[in-house]
């Protein structure tokens, strides 16, 4: 099997809002409500994983999801539950890419903190090979310890690849060298669902 895969998790799709919260808001209500509304749909049908990243310096609640597939991250927008997020804190913006690699590491670690890692994609560069490069690195990523889980990702409108990692703190994390990084701390989380690639 080649980069890019043929299995179940070529469908996957990672998702991530961007909801900015006044800074004399609720912010722990809050945060707990986003998440709780990903916990109620069909974990097994739909949803591979979610975290609640949090940057507290900018006041951001960034939930990150992997879905399943397209039609369920749709179901979840168009559905009631993502309306409560809305009615709440005004319609977010939302961010999708397609997912290339996803994985658990130690499931018994507890995810503190998050990295988020984007890099622009050379226009020379061969796509077969960047995904061929992600695997090679997402497979490097899991055998490191306090490594909670691990998704490559691309967006093929600007050409970037993004990485997320949550790991149990942040001296556990790895060295990062992308074009844009953002860290995170993690609120809460669902255990990942093993996938087949």
């Amino acid at each position: 099997m080649d980069g890019f895969g043929l299995g179940e998790q070529a469908a996957m799709l990672a998702m991530q809002l961007n909801l900015r919260l006044g800074a004399c808001s609720d912010e722990t209500g809050a945060y707990e409500r986003v998440v709780d509304c990903a916990r109620r749909v069909n974990p097994r049908r739909d949803l591979v994983h979610a975290a609640c990243l949090v940057d507290d310096d900018a006041h951001v609640c960034a939930p990150l999801y992997i879905w399943r597939s397209g039609g369920a991250m749709r179901c979840f927008l168009l559905g009631s539950r993502f309306g409560e997020v809305v009615d709440e804190f005004g319609r977010p913006r939302v961010r999708t890419w397609g997912v290339l690699e996803f994985g658990p590491g130690d499931t018994s670690v507890a995810p503190r903190f998050a990295i988020s890692e984007i890099d622009a994609l050379d226009p020379e560069r061969n796509l077969r090979s960047v995904a061929q490069r992600e695997k090679r690195r997402h497979r490097e990523m899991l055998r490191r310890p306090g490594l909670y889980c691990h998704a490559a990702a691309v967006d093929p409108d600007r050409w970037e690849i993004v990485r997320f990692s949550l790991w149990r703190d942040e001296r556990c994390a790895a060295p990062f060298d992308a074009d844009c990084v953002r860290t995170y701390r993690v609120t809460q989380h669902t255990e990942p669902i093993l996938v087949d690639d």
